[in-house]
């Protein structure tokens, strides 16, 4: 009888590109039986993963997920009952004794610097939220011993996690190379479409602004914005984007994929919070996987994978003009870029990609048998 596996995740959507696409079905062509609890209406399978939804999505609303429906997830879980339970949002951590009742194993995935993440809560006031961080650290901290293994996203999680538990491995959230290894890559269409691009979710500390507005001055370049936008009034900001911006909302990965061929170049612009200056997001790489040159925070954290890997360039993301002048840069000298995008996409082929570091995870649940 195959080990039975519970991801839960009450933040996340069903198709989230590391929980779903490649940790769950990871462990489900590894031969276990593999659930993935999100919210949502549905209940079906999809590459070997039972897909089940719990109601209606809440939307982005803390308050609202902690009050009313992290318990009632946690209820739903707990009669699948599995052996193992991988839980992926702080929210649902702190009901992580309750789930080891049934003598089940549970993981803890963190997909970010939790605490320091608060830094950037724009709904959370400035004076207040160092103390949040602290909060959060000691919910993390209390809660650790009921887990069984700690799944860390990046270096810096990895380590901090590793001063409270001893079962802790790093599983990076790298590109699926088998993703990519069909993307139609056609340099003479970029060049003239002159098309850059951001994937994901955006708001004011990921650069929003210069994002969207250092783009302007180049009348014959354009740029797509594809994922969450979390900003107020949001229908008056996309009226005020300039005529070559153009927002395309939430994408499927299919559509997705689609972006990047149409690409000649990546924007990663997040600002100087804490958060974002720890490590390198994971679009940097999505981008380098799609052969197209980013341009990147001078963060060293970012700015140390460009110029290891030769493929983009950094610059000071509250320094709109030199964002401009990245840009034009790589515009007028195609060669250039181009080279950039082929570094970039060798070194996700030879090294950063999800298939050498899911070994990580599968060896890890083995243990946990």
């Amino acid at each position: 009888m195959s080990c039975k596996v519970c991801h839960i995740s009450i933040v996340h959507k069903r198709h989230d590109i590391r929980i779903f696409h490649k940790e769950c079905v990871s462990l489900a062509n590894d031969g276990y039986d593999v659930t993935y609890l999100s919210t949502g209406r549905h209940d079906n399978i999809e590459k070997g993963v039972h897909l089940l939804g719990f109601f209606e999505a809440i939307g982005s609303n803390r308050l609202q997920r902690i009050l009313f429906y992290d318990k009632k997830m946690i209820k739903k879980a707990m009669a699948i009952n599995a052996d193992i339970y991988h839980i992926h949002d702080l929210e649902l951590f702190r009901y992580a004794k309750y789930l080891k009742r049934n003598k089940a194993k549970v993981v803890y995935d963190s997909h970010e610097n939790t605490p320091m993440q608060m830094y950037e809560k724009e709904w959370v006031p400035t004076f207040l939220r160092p103390i949040l961080a602290r909060v959060v650290d000691c919910i993390e901290r209390r809660n650790i011993s009921y887990c069984d293994l700690v799944i860390a996203v990046a270096r810096s999680t990895y380590d901090r996690f590793s001063k409270y538990i001893n079962n802790v491995v790093l599983v990076e959230n790298l590109p699926i190379k088998e993703e990519f290894e069909n993307i139609h890559i056609d340099y003479s269409i970029k060049i003239t479409n002159k098309q850059f691009c951001y994937t994901g979710a955006i708001w004011k500390e990921r650069g929003l602004y210069n994002t969207c507005f250092s783009i302007e001055p180049l009348k014959d370049s354009q740029l797509k914005i594809a994922g969450r936008v979390d900003i107020e009034k949001f229908d008056e900001f996309l009226k005020s984007l300039p005529k070559n911006v153009s927002y395309v909302g939430y994408l499927t990965r299919e559509d997705t994929l689609k972006i990047y061929e149409q690409s000649y170049c990546g924007l990663c612009l997040f600002e100087d919070y804490p958060n974002n200056k720890i490590d390198p997001p994971t679009k940097i790489f999505e981008y380098m996987a799609a052969g197209i040159p980013v341009i990147c925070s001078n963060f060293k954290s970012m700015e140390g994978v460009v110029l290891k890997y030769k493929c983009g360039i950094s610059v000071d993301p509250h320094d709109r003009q030199a964002i401009t002048d990245a840009m034009i840069y790589l515009v007028n000298n195609p060669t250039e870029a181009i080279e950039m995008g082929q570094n970039g996409k060798k070194a996700i082929e030879d090294k950063l990609n999800w298939e050498i570091h899911q070994q990580v995870l599968l060896k890890a649940y083995r243990r946990l048998k």
